[in-house]
């Protein structure tokens, strides 16, 4: 992707040229034209006369890039094609199972929910919810440090945090289940993903307390698999291999507000400066988003260590009567 920045300032030039304030579009006129022409289509080419730059595995990039863009951006229908003189590739990329949510003096989310976990032998047929649930969590205001201020990043940041936890297990609350992978994504505040390998998520796992959650440990994946998920994996450590297997998204959305700040060209530099000192953010407020965390992951594992006792009781009373009627 570093190979593609000269490529994207040059775009960034010729699409959004400083010639005022940004004006932004009126939601009810917005939805007028799409209710009667269907929705906004753009077409985006990218045209290169390196072929070292256009690689499969450079491809296999950014279709992960696009893949992760569409988990919190599922409104958007994804035609991707890239071709070679070798070889081409063609895909659409569309959530199946989508979920709405509305944030505080935010727009609002559409996420992409579909999951493709199978369910157990045990569950009637048409009764299992294919997809997860989105949960809004805490907001969590971001100090600046001093030397980003000192670089123009003057308003207020913060973030929100969003985890959807699949696939869902409303209808069978006593299954027993485990949780066995986390992905952490997080995305800039026009909601584009923040990709690249993060060392503040890299080392969380030492700062949490894993005794508190009930597990034995987190284990991160390698930089090198990172390129290609899109955020920080993290797998969880567990002895119940036999349990349901569930999987947490969970999102940290940056939100960034400065009055001064309107043009789209200002708006644009003010990411690209959010994103460069994202670490320097995170470790800033590294007490703060650790706790947060810890506090999200305790809420959500709750719920699971109380389906699990349910699910042991209900099994010792079982056993109990057939012990009294082989009696």
């Amino acid at each position: 992707m570093e190979d593609l920045q000269p490529v994207l300032t040059d775009l960034k030039g010729s699409m959004f040229p400083s010639v005022g304030p940004c004006l932004l579009s009126d939601p009810e006129e917005l939805c007028t034209f799409t209710d009667l022409y269907g929705p906004l289509k753009l077409l985006l080419s990218f045209q290169t006369k390196d072929a070292a730059l256009f690689s499969p595995d450079c491809c296999a990039q950014i279709e992960a890039f696009l893949g992760t863009f569409s988990l919190s951006n599922a409104g958007i229908k994804i035609h991707l094609i890239l071709n070679s003189s070798q070889w081409t590739v063609q895909r659409t990329i569309s959530a199946k199972i989508k979920s709405k949510i509305a944030l505080a003096n935010q727009p609002s989310l559409i996420f992409d929910v579909s999951c493709n976990i199978q369910p157990p032998v045990c569950v009637k047929k048409g009764h299992w919810c294919e997809g997860g649930h989105p949960v809004i969590g805490g907001r969590l205001p971001l100090s600046i440090p001093p030397d980003v201020l000192d670089q123009g990043l003057f308003g207020e940041l913060s973030v929100q945090l969003v985890t959807i936890l699949s696939p869902c297990v409303v209808e069978y609350p006593n299954l027993a289940r485990r949780l066995t992978q986390i992905q952490v994504l997080v995305s800039s505040p026009s909601n584009v993903p923040v990709i690249g390998p993060s060392a503040f998520f890299q080392n969380l796992p030492l700062h949490l307390d894993c005794q508190e959650l009930g597990l034995q440990g987190l284990r991160c994946s390698s930089p090198k698999d990172l390129v290609y998920s899109g955020g920080t994996v993290y797998t969880v450590l567990q002895e119940n291999w036999d349990n349901q297997e569930q999987r947490l998204l969970f999102f940290l959305f940056l939100q960034y507000s400065d009055c001064f700040t309107c043009q789209l060209s200002d708006v644009m530099a003010t990411e690209v400066l959010i994103e460069h000192h994202l670490e320097d953010i995170l470790d800033n407020n590294s007490h703060a988003v650790t706790a947060a965390f810890q506090k999200e992951l305790k809420n959500i594992l709750k719920a699971q260590n109380r389906s699990e006792k349910a699910s042991l009781t209900c099994i010792y009373t079982l056993t109990s009567r057939q012990e009294i009627l082989f009696l």
